[in-house]
């Protein structure tokens, strides 16, 4: 079956990311830098050398359903959303920079209406 996806930008948009526990403030002591490289109003795709936070691989630990969560932080002060949540869908490796990274497809657990917008006109 053929799936339509939302329709994209493309971007590199330095991001951070963290583990976060569902219903609790606790966030991961360890974060890792990425890229955003690409923003749907439902997703995006990130980019980044390291995929393990405090002992837990990023992408086994905060898949749809689970316990814990991707928070991605350090978007644009102007940014109308400072930190957004979301749950990882697929993954993939790759070489940014010449160096070995890491593809993470993300799916956001709201709607990012706001940011998808903001980024789209601000985009360089």
């Amino acid at each position: 079956m053929f799936t339509i996806r939302k329709r994209r930008i493309n971007l590199a948009l330095p991001v951070e990311l963290f583990l976060q526990s569902k219903g609790r403030d606790v966030v991961s002591s360890e974060s890792s830098c990425g890229v955003m490289s690409s923003l749907s109003k439902n997703g995006a795709c990130i980019i980044c050398k390291k995929v393990m936070l405090d002992g837990e691989h990023v992408f086994f630990t905060a898949q749809i359903g689970a316990e814990r969560y991707i928070l991605l932080n350090g978007l644009p002060d102007e940014c109308p959303v400072s930190s957004v949540p979301a749950a990882a869908v697929w993954m993939d490796s790759c070489i940014h920079e010449d160096i070995p990274s890491f593809k993470i497809g993300i799916n956001f657990l709201q709607e990012q209406e706001q940011l998808f917008s903001y980024l789209k006109s601000h985009r360089q």
